[in-house]
């Protein structure tokens, strides 16, 4: 597996990854229009210091896409109390924020294992590069495929919160 700044040339099968409904119900910003997605597409990684997005590729093919941001939501549920949240500017939210990593795999090559590889090939640039110590990821309760990758990489549950009164939304930490 490689990884390439996402931009537009990927924008097909970007899109292909957003028409899926289950990306569409587990990746906050995938539920608008194409034409707002794409338009995201085009800025995404305009700014690296609010993170970087990824192509995850096997040789030529596009797999899907992987996300490495900090989190200003998280900073506010790990690092401080709610006193302390509300003093706090957006901006140091996630300049100090914990680093999170999204994944979605096309659904063409989805039950191949090819999440679990992505995901710790990327762990693995990330450890290299001395990154971070630690990585998060806020999976829904209700994806069963992203709970079992969480297992598999070894990453352990650290709390969960409720988004939009409905969904239990899970955070898991992984170590290096």
């Amino acid at each position: 597996m490689e990884f390439e700044l996402l931009t537009a040339k990927f924008t097909e099968q970007f899109l292909g990854v957003t028409r899926d409904p289950l990306s569409k119900r587990f990746i906050t910003g995938f539920d608008t229009d194409e034409e707002e997605i794409v338009k995201q597409i085009n800025g995404l990684n305009n700014y690296p210091e609010n993170g970087l997005t990824y192509a995850i590729l096997d040789g030529e093919v596009f797999i899907g896409f992987i996300a490495q941001k900090k989190s200003a939501d998280l900073y506010g549920k790990l690092m401080c109390g709610i006193s302390e949240w509300e003093e706090i500017s957006r901006e140091q939210k996630r300049r100090e924020g914990p680093l999170t990593i999204d994944i979605a795999i096309h659904p063409l090559h989805r039950g191949k294992g090819n999440a679990q590889t992505a995901l710790k090939t990327f762990l693995k640039k990330i450890n290299d590069e001395k990154f971070s110590e630690v990585v998060h990821f806020e999976v829904s309760s209700e994806n069963a495929g992203s709970l079992k990758l969480m297992d598999s990489i070894g990453a352990e549950y650290v709390l969960s919160w409720t988004l939009y009164d409905t969904e239990e939304i899970k955070v898991f930490e992984y170590r290096f």
